[in-house]
């Protein structure tokens, strides 16, 4: 045997079955934690959204109406104006919200958002 060929097959390259397999099983749990996580995010994106525009409304009851008014104008989940905050600080109406969202992953294992935010009506 000449030496090119006798080092050739001794020496293995690429990765096993093995691997593969276990490498595409965590891309997959990747892809489905990152496919079930995405409309959380574009909710609070919404939510963050349609805040900053009604926060400049007047009072609580305008700003709960300029707030359902623009989450109806973009895709605003199942969050609604009953569940925003409202507070006095310093003289200035502060109005926030703080609210959590379980999504099931499969069988008992799930992840559980704790998303919030207080933004200073002027």
């Amino acid at each position: 045997m000449t030496r090119h060929l006798r080092t050739s097959l001794t020496r293995q390259q690429g990765i096993s079955f093995v691997s593969l397999i276990f490498w595409m099983a965590l891309l997959g749990a990747g892809f489905l934690i990152a496919m079930k996580t995405v409309p959380i995010f574009t909710e609070l994106g919404t939510v963050k959204s349609a805040l900053s525009r009604a926060k400049s409304a007047g009072s609580e009851a305008e700003i709960r109406r300029a707030f359902d008014n623009a989450m109806a104008a973009g895709y605003g989940g199942t969050f609604t104006s009953q569940e925003l905050v409202f507070q006095s600080v310093n003289g200035k109406l502060a109005v926030g919200f703080a609210y959590e969202r379980k999504v099931p992953l499969m069988g008992p294992a799930s992840l559980l958002f704790e998303l919030s935010d207080n933004q200073f009506v002027q």
